[in-house]
């Protein structure tokens, strides 16, 4: 008996994979497995599957957390997110300044701090991202082909690239390390060229980022971190 929920999606690709994230267990298949196949994969896998769910639980647990004087990530440092002690801050205008070692907000009420924080981080993603983005398709050969990059907070991926040449991010990725936001654009150009993950897809990732192992390794392992809760 399989004892948890996952769901099934099928396309074109040519082998069978289990991807287990914040939103739980997803079978990916080609068009032609039938169900029974699908079943009994999984009661096979159940164990691995279970102790990976289990680690799932985990790092929802442990998430960070938006809130007066906890740390969040800024390009892979912890920084504080500190209530501004400036003069009558009722009378300010909403703001967040990053002095390089914390956060000092200063707002009308606390309810605030959610989204000014998003606006903040959302803003630094399209400050960088975006001409970065334009740089590596530049390096790579492909800028003709990148039509623009958008920004939205997504539950599953951290980036995509669609058939029409655009790129999209979740502004999030912004608390990572500078090395893994570059790979993650680096991943997503590369799409542009190879819009699959063959291993002249890969190829093409490690003759840009000989390091992307480490910096999808620091994603697959640390990127809940970047998630507030």
């Amino acid at each position: 008996m399989i004892t948890f929920p996952y769901k099934v999606r099928r396309s074109q690709r040519k082998t069978a994979a289990i991807h287990i994230g914040r939103d739980g267990v997803e079978v990916r298949v080609p068009v032609h497995v039938k169900d029974a196949w699908i079943k009994q994969w999984l009661t096979q896998k159940q164990s691995w599957i279970l102790s990976k769910l289990a680690e799932q639980e985990t790092k929802v647990a442990t998430q960070t957390q938006l809130k007066w004087g906890q740390p969040i990530l800024f390009l892979g440092e912890e920084i504080p997110v500190l209530l501004s002690q400036g003069a009558k801050v009722s009378h300010r205008s909403p703001q967040v300044i990053f002095d390089g070692t914390s956060f000092q907000v200063a707002l009308h009420d606390e309810t605030q701090l959610r989204p000014l924080m998003e606006a903040w981080f959302k803003h630094q993603a399209k400050q960088y991202m975006t001409p970065r983005a334009h740089e590596i398709a530049q390096d790579m050969g492909v800028r003709a082909r990148l039509k623009q990059v958008r920004f939205r907070r997504t539950k599953t991926k951290w980036g995509h690239c669609t058939q029409h040449g655009d790129l999209q991010f979740n502004w999030q990725i912004m608390g990572a390390p500078k090395g893994v936001i570059d790979y993650l654009i680096c991943h997503e150009v590369s799409h542009l060229i190879h819009p699959n993950h063959s291993r002249a897809f890969w190829q093409t990732v490690a003759s840009w980022d000989a390091n992307y192992l480490s910096h999808e390794k620091w994603l697959k392992d640390d990127g809940f971190r970047l998630t507030w809760h």
